[in-house]
């Protein structure tokens, strides 16, 4: 008797070829049959099917192409392991070839893996060039930058190489969070700088013309009315009228 043995996991689907009957006799277009060991009575058989008949049964297909048997298992199962039978029909003795069905555990199925986003809003104050600048004043615009991380892969089995990865990531935004912090304290002393250096010249400025003011009235000629107007208020009232007579 020939025998075949069939290797399959658990949720797999697994096809049985049983050929070669070993019987001189015709078998092409004979009715064949699949049945559980010992074979030895109508109630061990499965399913049967005529010539060029498909014939299926719970999770048992069978296929009856002539000179061939295909016995097909849908969704193996660990109770589908054991011994079965290939059988065909003939006048006297039936013919049979065993089938061992060996059934392992499905395969681990992959880590699932889930996506992490890490979303981080940085507010900067970067200074803006106005069109109409005055008094040394330099307007300053506040706008906010969104860094948002590639998603990183997380997995059971691999944990501490994500948290690895999510540290160096945070470490790195911290350190531009401080960059940034740097250049806005720059930012504000050039302001103050500026602010301070456009005061002084305005009061310098304005010291300068009060001194031209005076300047100019110490200099200015006086009239030879204004002389003759000036002396005799500040004579003295009995000279001049001793004088006139």
């Amino acid at each position: 008797m020939e025998t075949v043995n069939i290797n399959g996991r658990v949720g797999e689907t697994v096809t049985i070829r049983c050929s070669g009957w070993g019987v001189l006799t015709y078998v092409k277009e004979n009715v064949k049959y699949f049945c559980s060991s010992p074979c030895t009575e109508d109630k061990h058989v499965i399913i049967k099917a005529g010539y060029k008949k498909i014939i299926r049964k719970d999770r048992i297909e069978l296929f009856n192409s002539g000179e061939v048997l295909l016995v097909t298992f849908i969704d193996l199962q660990k109770s589908d392991a054991g011994k079965y039978y290939c059988g065909v029909e003939i006048v006297g003795i039936d013919v049979y070839i065993e089938v061992n069905v060996n059934v392992k555990d499905a395969e681990p199925s992959s880590p699932i893996k889930t996506p992490i986003t890490v979303t981080v809003t940085v507010t900067t104050t970067s200074p803006v060039t106005s069109p109409h600048v005055s008094d040394g004043f330099t307007d300053m615009s506040t706008t906010n930058q969104t860094l948002n991380t590639t998603t990183l892969p997380a997995s059971v089995t691999k944990g501490a190489g994500n948290v690895l990865h999510l540290k160096i990531a945070v470490i790195s935004i911290s350190t531009l969070l401080m960059v940034i912090l740097l250049l806005i304290r720059k930012m504000k002393n050039k302001k103050r700088k500026v602010v301070s250096s456009a005061h002084v010249p305005q009061e310098d400025a304005r010291e300068a013309v009060e001194s031209d003011d005076i300047r100019l009235e110490a200099q200015q000629p006086v009239s030879r009315h204004e002389r003759s107007s000036t002396l005799y208020s500040s004579a003295d009232p009995d000279s001049i009228y001793m004088n006139y007579r």
